[in-house]
């Protein structure tokens, strides 16, 4: 009767092994199955890739390149004008000795939104700098003007720097803006500092047309779009987001303040116009999706040969959907990236399968990305593809931006057709055919409709939009001053004269 108990516990022991090596077993199996999977994914998406002439790794993209002479690479010109710009004090406007602390627009814009409760200071240059954008005709306070061009002079070399930039033939930020934490595949290491770049010569262009410097003011305008264009082959959406970006506000944010505030001659008119449309013309995300897929495919490289560790790669806690802050996704974070590494192979395979569907389809239109069914948009939703369900949202929306800024430099070049009309004929043109093909080669056309842009005499000028991606005009609300996206999507300027 005692030895049934001690047998009945080596029953349960030899029991509990044999789960445990079942166990063992089956998870071995199963990470093999899964690492399988993950490199056959991974070796189907190379084979793809380079089925259609794409690279597969940065280093790749870069070398097929034609090579740019520093002499002429406007990048080089931008990292020393970052050099300038930060010992001049970068955006910090409120120096002891600066005049009207931070009563700069543009550049204060943000702490003089949200100054809460404002001092008497404070709220007066916040209700003129509202005043100023609802109306490019208002002139500057004085108190602004002389912060605004302290701001200016105090950081002129920076300022000739990015006009010398415009002078020169190309730009590569591959070898730009490199340092010890920033390396070429990450564009942050430039696209911050142009933005703030963007800021500073459009505060610039405000100072010239204020002083009645027009042909000043233009080529600030000219330096800007400059600066969008350098980004134009850059090998990631987020660079292409910031060309967008620099486009859209040099037409919306300084451009109807020059026109409105001075009087361009024809000549600069001219040289301005050419810059707009062909800063249309080069707005193009193959390059940026190119880009992305060199990207991804090259960081799984270094992954499998051991250049970059796991753990740098991706979050294993995500495949195994943990809760971000949980201690368990904590500990799989630490201890599971080789056990989940066919998760992360399969979603990189998955999500370059993605780019080069989007890029057989971006010249199609936006209508195509906005919701469209398609077997492999449904099998990225029903699997555990962190990045490639992350893309199918973001990718559209960079094609539907890039439809919108499209429309709006048109805009902007039809605009400035206009004007060179009026200074001829000392009237408005009655219609954009007006402009053809005298002022312009031919009317441009709404990208999300196919039919010439909105054109419309007000009187206090003219506006010139695209309907947006409703495809219904609504009036050009969303882009005039005083209006916002939630009342309308039309997309274009307004020249006030």
């Amino acid at each position: 009767e005692g030895a049934m108990p001690a047998r009945r516990r080596r029953w349960w022991l030899r029991a509990l092994l044999a789960l445990l090596c079942a166990s063992g077993a089956a998870f071995a199996v199963w990470l093999a199955v899964s690492g399988g999977w993950g490199d056959r994914a991974i070796a189907s998406a190379r084979k793809e890739t380079i089925a259609k002439g794409y690279a597969t790794s940065l280093e790749e993209l870069y070398a097929r390149r034609k090579p740019v002479d520093d002499e002429a690479n406007a990048a080089l010109v931008y990292e020393e004008a970052a050099i300038a710009f930060e010992t001049a004090g970068g955006e910090e406007s409120a120096t002891p000795d600066a005049p009207y602390g931070r009563c700069v627009p543009l550049v204060s814009h943000g702490w003089l939104t949200m100054r809460r409760p404002p001092d008497a200071q404070v709220a007066q240059a916040q209700k003129d700098v509202k005043q100023m954008e609802l109306d490019p005709r208002t002139p500057m306070p004085d108190y602004i003007l002389a912060a605004s061009k302290y701001y200016v002079d105090k950081r002129s070399e920076a300022v000739a720097l990015i006009g010398k930039a415009r002078e020169l033939p190309e730009a590569c930020y591959a070898n730009a803006f490199l340092t010890a934490k920033a390396h070429a595949d990450d564009p942050s290491r430039y696209t911050n500092t142009l933005r703030r770049f963007r800021r500073l010569i459009a505060l610039a262009a405000w100072v010239d047309a204020e002083e009645g410097r027009p042909a000043a003011a233009i080529a600030k305008l000219r330096d800007n779009l400059a600066m969008a264009a350098s980004l134009a082959d850059e090998p990631f959406i987020v660079s292409s987001y910031i060309y967008m970006a620099i486009g859209s506000l040099t037409t919306k944010e300084t451009l109807p303040r020059v026109l409105a505030r001075t009087n361009p001659s024809n000549a600069d008119f001219v040289a301005l116009q050419g810059d707009f449309a062909r800063l249309a013309a080069k707005l193009s995300l193959k390059s940026a999706l190119q880009g992305e897929i060199a990207r991804v495919l090259g960081q799984c490289n270094r992954v499998e040969s051991g250049k970059t560790p796991i753990r740098d790669a991706y979050r294993p806690s995500a495949y195994l959907r943990l809760s971000y802050d949980s201690p368990m996704a904590a500990w799989a974070d630490r201890n599971l990236p080789a056990i989940t590494s066919g998760f992360y192979k399969r979603d990189v395979a998955m999500l370059v399968r993605y780019y080069l569907w989007a890029l057989d389809h971006i010249d199609d239109g936006p209508a195509v990305f906005a919701d469209i069914p398609d077997p492999l948009l449904a099998e990225i939703k029903a699997g555990r593809y962190i990045m490639a369900r992350n893309e199918t949202h973001d990718v559209p929306l960079a094609v539907i931006q890039a439809a919108l800024t499209t429309g709006t430099l048109e805009a902007a070049a039809a605009a400035l057709a206009a004007c060179r009309y009026r200074n001829d004929h000392n009237t408005w043109p009655e219609s954009l055919d007006a402009l053809v093909p005298a002022y312009m080669d031919k009317v441009p056309l709404d990208p999300f409709t196919g039919k010439p842009l909105v054109y419309k005499i007000e009187e206090a000028g003219i506006a010139v939009y695209s309907v947006g991606a409703n495809g219904v005009d609504d009036g050009g609300k969303g882009f005039l001053p005083g209006s916002d996206a939630t009342q309308g999507d039309d997309n274009g300027m307004r020249v006030w004269k």
